[in-house]
């Protein structure tokens, strides 16, 4: 799941909305079933969510990045966007000290935009591990907690299903649906559908599409990102999307990088 987490967004992982995390992942430079593999680093940067490779035993990724995005009448920078994620055997755990919000700009009229996004802790277990097909069950709670206009008493509890199915040595597609539920507040659906591309060189690219669904309301977003794997164990992104209609943006640039090495 962090991957990025745009600043728009940020309801979709900090439990302050029940909007659901969608993924949108990128593969790194090798096609998508060979995750389990471990060769090289795998991560959940850049893109909206979560992919389905699953970090070895004994292995600590630290994911990490900025986002700058908002909407029609206000901007934010998102600082942080923090991921550490533990291998053990074929499951990991996850724990998500997301970012500090910072208001750049605001014709809104709001006052504050100002804080720390609430903790939260995940696993994501491998289910199916086939030349054909990847699959993993993510399992997510986020925390009360947080500070000034990014905080909330409403803890959020969500449940994701990842997936991923090589094309060809080069291609690779992802998709996610999943679900999930603030404290006392209606359920959200999410789904996504992302391919990417390898061009060589360390070099990756994704384009994709998600949406998320509550009652009566939709968001639909289209991103693009590119991903440069430096050393087997250090990967650089950017990233950037749009939302069909209402205005919302994000841009981005992060880290992934890991110690530790292992099948996953």
């Amino acid at each position: 799941m962090s991957s990025p987490i745009p600043v728009p967004l940020q309801a979709f992982r900090s439990g302050v909305a029940i909007r659901v995390v969608f993924a949108a992942w990128i593969a790194g430079v090798v096609p998508a079933a060979a995750v389990s593999a471990q060769e090289t680093i795998t991560s959940d940067r850049p893109g909206i969510g979560s992919g389905s490779g699953v970090v070895g035993p004994g292995v600590v990724q630290v994911e990490t990045g900025l986002a700058l995005g908002g909407g029609r009448s206000y901007t934010d920078l998102s600082v942080g966007q923090a991921l550490v994620r533990l291998g053990v055997s074929a499951f990991e755990l996850e724990f998500f000290g997301n970012s500090y919000v910072i208001g750049v700009q605001d014709e809104s009229g709001v006052a504050e935009r100002d804080g720390l996004q609430p903790p939260g802790l995940g696993a994501k277990v491998a289910v199916v591990r086939t030349p054909a097909v990847s699959l993993s069950l993510q399992g997510l709670a986020f925390l009360p907690g947080g500070s000034g206009a990014q905080g909330s008493e409403d803890g959020a509890f969500g449940l994701n299903a990842l997936a991923d199915v090589p094309v060809s040595d080069r291609v690779a597609v992802n998709g996610n649906v999943g679900i999930r539920a603030a404290t006392g507040g209606k359920p959200a659906w999410s789904a996504s559908v992302t391919p990417s591309y390898a061009f060589g060189g360390g070099v990756s690219g994704y384009v994709g599409w998600a949406g998320s669904f509550t009652s009566g309301s939709e968001v639909n977003f289209a991103e693009a990102g590119l991903a440069f794997l430096a050393n087997p164990n250090l990967q650089l992104d950017v990233n950037g999307g749009r939302a069909v209609g209402d205005g919302l943006w994000f841009m981005g640039v992060g880290a992934a990088f890991r110690r530790g090495a292992g099948p996953g």
